[in-house]
């Protein structure tokens, strides 16, 4: 015979991990369709911004999902901003989309461009930046940016720079 002080507990032990999941199962969902959204919207408005700044011929190099990681001379405690990179034969010109700012880089201010681990203090691990050191107003400045195939990035922006 079964001990019928133990079902009641039994019953809600399962009453509350059927609970868990049903709400675990709800918050994943709300999370992805957030991030999915997104993300669509990231990559709509990256497209947008880019096509009006210039026309598929001047482009050699976008990505409408990069990550900037800051200017070295606004220092450590900037907060990292997605948007839509751009190379051009002329510049390099990153348009943030939450905080709308646009930073261009004109190619003959570059210094030098470097794949490094991480730049004021963010890194994401496993994953290589591009890192661009180029002259200013105030000096020498340097950005950094999380693309898609940062060494292909390296490489074109090299090739025109030289």
């Amino acid at each position: 015979m079964s001990d019928p002080q133990k079902a009641p507990v039994m019953s809600g032990l399962f009453l509350g991990l059927a609970i868990t999941v049903f709400v675990l199962i709800i918050v994943g969902g709300s999370l992805f369709v957030f991030f999915s959204t997104f993300f669509n919207w990231m990559e709509r408005t990256g497209l947008e911004r880019m096509q009006e700044q210039f026309t598929s011929a001047q482009i050699v190099r976008s990505d409408v999902k990069a990550n900037f990681f800051g200017l070295q001379s606004r220092g450590n405690f900037q907060i990292r901003g997605n948007g839509v990179l751009v190379l051009t034969r002329e510049e390099l010109w990153f348009s943030r989309l939450v905080k709308r700012e646009d930073i261009s880089i004109p190619l003959n201010t570059i210094e030098q461009v470097d794949l490094v681990n991480s730049h004021l203090g963010k890194r994401i691990l496993g994953r290589q930046l591009l890192y661009v050191q180029f002259a200013s107003s105030d000096g020498t400045d340097a950005g950094a940016w999380l693309v898609n195939n940062p060494q292909q990035w390296q490489q074109d922006i090299s090739s025109i720079v030289r």
